[in-house]
């Protein structure tokens, strides 16, 4: 019998704790990953087996390492990341990093990268015809003192942030 392998990362989030036990109902083999060693989810899945992986922020290269250690051991492996590191995962899929056996479940990565970016998400919004806030890039302190004036209560947000981390 070929059982369906796959890695979920996230594992500090509940719903993928509901995801990881799913696919285990369905006959899957399923392992948890994740670098935080407090993931929530081990509490709420304990039957779902966990692999503690480097930071991927402080250690990118460990991190991508660790997976595609994870993918040999058990090839023809399917990985769901389920949060930010779908971004980060799916450019390392693009670049050819990630081992190949691994089948990646994220967006390509230049389609990823336009709906993770607070300023192209909004513009294809309004591409599409939805009603979409003033939204400017400010690159400079220039570009700062003349926001200041011409918005009444701007809202400043990094392009590229992450839950929990702006």
């Amino acid at each position: 019998m070929n059982t369906s392998r796959f890695l979920i990362s996230g594992f500090r989030f509940p719903f993928a704790a509901w995801f990881a036990r799913s696919l285990q109902e369905a006959g899957a083999q399923v392992t948890a990953i994740d670098s935080n060693r407090a993931a929530l989810s081990k509490l709420i899945a304990p039957d779902v087996p966990f692999i503690r992986l480097p930071c991927l922020r402080a250690h990118p290269q460990r991190f991508l390492e660790a997976v595609n250690r994870l993918a040999q051991q058990a090839p023809a492996t399917r990985l769901i990341p389920m949060f930010e590191e779908s971004f980060w995962l799916a450019r390392q899929h693009a670049l050819g990093r990630l081992d190949p056996s691994i089948e990646l479940f994220a967006l390509p990565d230049t389609l990823i990268t336009r709906l993770h970016s607070k300023y192209e998400v909004l513009a294809l919004a309004k591409d599409a015809g939805l009603i979409t806030p003033r939204t400017e890039v400010v690159d400079s302190v220039a570009d700062w003192r003349r926001l200041s004036v011409d918005y009444r209560s701007p809202l400043l947000k990094q392009e590229f942030s992450s839950f929990g981390h702006g």
